[in-house]
């Protein structure tokens, strides 16, 4: 009885039939990922959150609120005047030291926070973040984490000698297809 009525209420051929996006909008409860948003935003104008907060939330609301923040952090720089690009890295080299004495993301054991912090942190120009990515890119096989850093790493004033040095001398531990790629990526091969 129940399953009949639900089924029978449904419009199949509008489902089926109509093209475009579904005449239907899907309302879902957006309130957990808007608080990581609202919470980057606020960092922007020096409100940083606070460590006890990150603390409850989970690892997706942590990843949104790095990934919101990568996002100010590319659209800062970009704007950035000619000669500002120092200025809007040392304005986020101090923003990312704040969060990190609140919120610890450096000591996390967590690589997808963990990879997210090192993207930040050597877009930055934050020399302390460096060392630990560069050992990360060490105990990481997954491309998803190690191209990436690798090529910032790469693009970096502060970090390229360090990524080619720590590939040529590590290469062997990637699956072959991991270090073809990588290699490509440090214009060590074409």
């Amino acid at each position: 009885g129940g399953y009949t009525q639900v089924l029978g209420g449904i419009e199949w051929e509008k489902w089926w039939y109509t093209t475009g996006m579904p005449y239907k909008a899907n309302k879902f409860d957006t309130s957990l990922m808007d608080e990581c948003v609202e919470a980057a935003s606020k960092c922007k104008e020096g409100v940083i959150v606070e460590g006890s907060v990150v603390k409850g939330w989970s690892t997706a609301q942590t990843v949104i609120f790095l990934d919101k923040l990568e996002d100010i952090q590319m659209e800062d720089f970009k704007a950035a005047e000619k000669g500002g690009e120092q200025k809007e890295k040392a304005k986020f080299q101090e923003l990312l030291i704040g969060l990190d004495k609140k919120c610890g993301f450096s000591k996390s054991r967590n690589s997808e926070i963990l990879f997210r912090w090192y993207k930040l942190g050597i877009r930055s120009g934050l020399e302390s973040v460096f060392p630990d990515a560069i050992k990360f890119v060490l105990s990481q096989g997954r491309m998803k984490f190690v191209r990436p850093l690798y090529r910032l790493l790469f693009a970096s004033p502060e970090g390229k000698e360090k990524a080619l040095e720590t590939f040529k001398a590590n290469k062997d531990i990637y699956h072959s297809i991991a270090a073809k790629m990588i290699a490509k990526d440090l214009k060590l091969s074409s």
